[in-house]
This record gives C-alpha cells, structure tokens and sequence, in this order.
C-alpha cells in the first residue's frame, strides 16, 4: 500500500489544479477508492466522499486538495507540470493520507 500512496502523492504533485477546478485531483481520488471497492461520491463542483463502514456512531474525516498560484523551484522529478501552480500548501500530503486512511478502514 505504501508504494501506491507514494506514486499517488507524486502524480498529485506533479498535476496540481487550483481551488475550485480540481477535476482531474478529484477523479483520480475516486477511482484509488473504487479500484478498493470503495463507492466514492462526487460532490458538487469538486471534491468527493466515502462511506465507510455502519454503526450508530460516525467519524467524518477530510482533507483539502486544491494548491496554490506558485511557481514550484525545485529539482524533484515529480515537480509540478503546471506553469504557475504547486502544491505548496501540503494538500498533496493531506489527501494521500485520508486516501490511506481510506485504504486502510
């Protein structure tokens, strides 16, 4: 599972999308959890959720995924594609964690 969050966090970093226009973050989001068995719910515009599990009590869990007008200044080889934009802020760090929180529920 480790090898798979990391390759999803560099792809996510890679390909970061503005708020309110991550479409591409969104679905590749949903189609980790489906590739689980999971049955994602897209909400309106961007984002999506998941339940998990049924009992009386529940916990809600998120995790931003926009990033930032930045122009990324690094040598990384998974350094953003987009001119102008990063994930400076840490949401590809945020979403892959509640992705293997997911996974791992």
């Amino acid at each position: 599972m480790m090898g798979t969050l990391v390759q999803f966090r560099r792809e996510v970093h890679a390909n970061p999308e503005l708020s309110f226009r991550e479409v591409v973050t969104t679905e590749r989001l949903m189609n980790q959890l489906r590739e689980a068995g999971m049955n994602p719910v897209a909400c309106e515009g961007t984002g999506c959720y998941v339940d998990i599990g049924s009992g009386p009590f529940a916990v809600a869990l998120r995790a931003d995924i926009d990033a930032l007008p930045i122009v990324e200044q690094t040598d990384l080889p998974y350094a953003s594609t987009v001119p102008g934009v990063m994930h400076a802020c840490g949401h590809d760090i945020h979403q892959t964690v509640m992705l293997g929180v997911a996974l791992a529920l």
